[in-house]
């Protein structure tokens, strides 16, 4: 994902799924046998992967998030350039909440709200598991453009009302659902690059 609208205008993020912890490290042994196989040659090798290295800078930063029970799945491959909102908030532990508390919260917001929004194309929640901060929750949006972003915001809200049709059920669902999170958030909207997914 490119930069679209974030703090630095150079930032490039890239995603990389595995099905266990081992797994990250089996991928890198066998992307270096990959890389050997492609460039028998080491000399060739090493000077692709500088020219490659040549447009990126020192700096970089690894995190790494658990996904979570909720994903709405894209259907198939993107073949174009979608958007990708990514709102990053952090979590807050209260000393009268559970975790089937919040799971069931989460649950029926998901299920009530961002299933039926028809303009959110794909939607994956995470929590942190290794990096700077351990109250990350991440959740990224997946839509087709920037005006579907727009109109997905002023879906949700009609869905809300839709779903909570009583205000003060509303506002109850909403406090309960806020306890777990300490009000601060970041929202951060990557274009996608389609030709890079796997």
């Amino acid at each position: 994902m490119m930069h679209y609208f974030t703090a630095d205008n150079s930032e490039l993020v890239m995603v990389t799924g595995y099905s266990s912890w081992e797994n990250i490290e089996k991928a890198q042994e066998r992307s270096n046998e990959l890389a050997k196989q492609a460039w028998p040659d080491e000399k060739a090798r090493n000077e692709f992967f500088k020219k490659q290295s040549a447009y990126y800078s020192d700096m970089h930063s690894d995190e790494i998030y658990s996904t979570l029970d909720g994903a709405k799945m894209l259907t198939e491959k993107p073949t174009k350039t979608m958007v990708y909102y990514v709102r990053v908030s952090h979590r807050a532990f209260p000393q009268d909440g559970t975790i089937e508390e919040v799971m069931a919260l989460r649950k029926e917001y998901k299920e009530n709200v961002i299933d039926k929004n028809k303009y959110i194309q794909g939607y994956y929640p995470s929590s942190h598991a290794w990096g700077s901060d351990g109250r990350d929750f991440v959740e990224a949006f997946v839509v087709e453009s920037l005006g579907d972003l727009q109109l997905s915001m002023e879906e949700n809200q009609k869905l809300v009302k839709d779903h909570w049709p009583d205000e003060a059920k509303a506002d109850a669902f909403f406090e309960k659902l806020e306890k777990y999170e300490t009000g601060w958030h970041g929202d951060f909207i990557y274009r996608h690059v389609p030709e890079l997914t796997k």
